[in-house]
């Protein structure tokens, strides 16, 4: 069995219940460059780690507070992968210094959509792996990924991933597993699914640091075929694809999460964008120091726009909120109920409104 992908099962389910996880896939440490739009003019090579829904990097700029909205560029250190995506201020993270006060010191990003991670960034964090696993200590996974161990000689038990190499990987068990012993671990998706990998124990010793009794266990992959010499680099490619760069992860909530940012760092057509794509309900109010404006949106779609100004036509409204430079923007997910001012998707409309724009301007 090679692989094997099936719905999991609840006997991988551990005893004590999983806590809330910001990242749905195991996150990598790794040097990245990283240019936060509107904060920096240029990337610069910054220490943190990266899964393909989230980042954490050292950086002493302002980027904002939790729930603002901003781009960020992101390089491998070798600078062969890179992506741009939309993100929201997760945390951030201040330290108290003597002649600073309280100074940022770093900052978490969540990827923009919700479980639907870019190609680019699936890549990126792909190419990061491939480059750690070149290092002697592999990567350690922190995603609680359950796996069943299957023995030939006693019963099966449930175990925790912790590490992957280029030709093993270790995981974390209840009790000792004899060394020689062949196994077949059938490791947990974020998908909800499982890969099934054979393998041999190798070394196994007590877990110090665990006040369980728990003993960590290296497996080195087995072929189910001696003739087989791919076998290993097949199988850290699938748990790769599968546990640590996965195209598509679950939600961790079905409720989305209200949006703010400064239409400095980001454009407002990307955020009306982002919210078609969501299929967000909500206001979204944009504001400066010449006024304000609501735009209304149901299901994703656009359905009203207004501006303080008293009897403006909902178009130009839009139009006039959409050529905004300078402002900040806030937007409330709550039940919309306004008719159809406008009866065109997002996309169109804007491509509508743009063709406007230049007619006016010839």
């Amino acid at each position: 069995m090679d692989h094997e992908r099936s719905d999991a099962s609840g006997e991988w389910a551990f005893d004590r219940s999983r806590p809330p996880e910001a990242r749905r896939a195991s996150r990598i440490d790794c040097d990245l460059w990283v240019r936060v739009g509107g904060v920096e003019a240029a990337a610069r090579p910054r220490k943190g780690n990266i899964s393909v829904t989230g980042l954490y990097v050292s950086i002493d700029e302002a980027v904002g507070s939790p729930g603002d909205v901003l781009w960020v560029s992101l390089s491998s250190i070798d600078k062969v992968r890179s992506a741009q995506t939309m993100a929201r201020v997760t945390r951030v993270i201040r330290q108290d210094d003597l002649h600073r006060g309280a100074a940022v010191v770093g900052a978490g990003f969540e990827f923009l959509p919700v479980g639907r991670p870019h190609a680019e960034v699936v890549d990126l964090v792909r190419h990061v792996t491939s480059l750690a696993l070149g290092m002697c200590g592999g990567v350690e996974l922190d995603h609680d990924h359950a796996v069943r161990v299957s023995r030939t000689r006693g019963p099966a038990v449930v175990a925790r991933l912790e590490n992957l190499g280029r030709d093993r990987i270790v995981i974390s068990v209840p009790a000792a597993l004899p060394s020689g012993e062949e196994v077949r671990l059938d490791i947990a998706e974020p998908s909800g699914g499982h890969i099934s990998v054979q393998g041999v124990v190798g070394f196994c010793e007590p877990d110090l640091a665990d006040p369980h009794g728990r003993h960590s266990v290296v497996v080195r992959f087995r072929p189910p075929s001696s003739d087989d010499d791919a076998y290993a680099t097949r199988t850290v490619e699938a748990l790769v694809d599968g546990l640590i760069a996965p195209k598509r992860v679950a939600s961790l909530d079905a409720k989305p999460q209200d949006l703010s940012g400064q239409l400095s760092r980001v454009h407002l057509a990307s955020v009306l964008a982002l919210a078609e794509l969501e299929r967000l309900d909500g206001i979204l109010t944009v504001a400066n120091e010449r006024g304000a404006g609501r735009i209304y949106f149901s299901g994703g779609r656009i359905v009203d726009a207004d501006r303080d100004t008293p009897g403006m036509h909902p178009r130009d409204a839009l139009a006039e909120l959409l050529s905004l430079p300078e402002g900040e923007f806030s937007f409330v997910c709550i039940p919309v109920r306004r008719p159809d001012r406008f009866d065109m998707g997002t996309h169109a409309l804007l491509l509508e409104l743009t063709r406007e724009q230049d007619e006016r301007v010839a």
